[in-house]
């Protein structure tokens, strides 16, 4: 948007970015809480839990309004209330998620393979000998009670943008989201 004050609603881009920035905020906060009040699996999120995610969405949605990137009033009143419902409706998944896998999160927004991070590169080894390192950011990483590690990647694009990912296909040559 060239003119910002024009904005008449909040981006996608945008959009996503409260929504991750929020859950990020939500699993640190939780971490922060160790051992006392730890998440663990076969349960689900605990009540005060629901309240500490609207809470932070709260505040990262008030963040955002203040610097100008929800776009008209009467608007974001709406995408207010819808982001915030997402982020209790995500809680809901999540717990069913984690009772079902057996996990409970042990890192929000993990780097690796940067000179800075605690992490190295994860690697992958071709078929030919031949390796391929990696780098970025995990958005959380969860372990289950059989010491498996689960990393959660939160993505708020259009659902069917997903569809066809799968085993054999799971990252889609890097084009999901892209318009065909």
């Amino acid at each position: 948007v060239e003119n910002p004050e024009e904005q008449l609603q909040i981006s996608p881009r945008d959009w996503g970015s409260l929504i991750h920035q929020a859950l990020e905020d939500f699993i640190k906060e939780v971490l922060a809480r160790r051992p006392v009040d730890e998440p663990r699996p076969a349960r689900p999120w605990s009540e005060s839990d629901q309240a500490l995610i609207a809470e932070i969405g709260e505040r990262v949605c008030d963040h955002y309004e203040s610097h100008g990137l929800t776009g008209r009033h009467v608007f974001w009143q709406r995408d207010k209330k819808r982001i915030i419902a997402d982020l209790e409706r995500f809680l809901k998944l999540d717990s069913a998620h984690r009772i079902a896998c057996g996990t409970w999160p042990v890192a929000a927004e993990l780097s690796f393979g940067f000179s800075y991070s605690e992490l190295g590169p994860v690697s992958l080894n071709l078929p030919d000998g031949r390796s391929v390192d990696f780098r970025g950011f995990a958005d959380r990483v969860d372990v289950g009670a059989d010491a498996t590690i689960h990393v959660v990647d939160y993505k708020t694009g259009r659902p069917d943008d997903y569809l066809q990912l799968s085993d054999d296909n799971p990252d889609d040559q890097g084009q999901i989201g892209r318009a065909s």
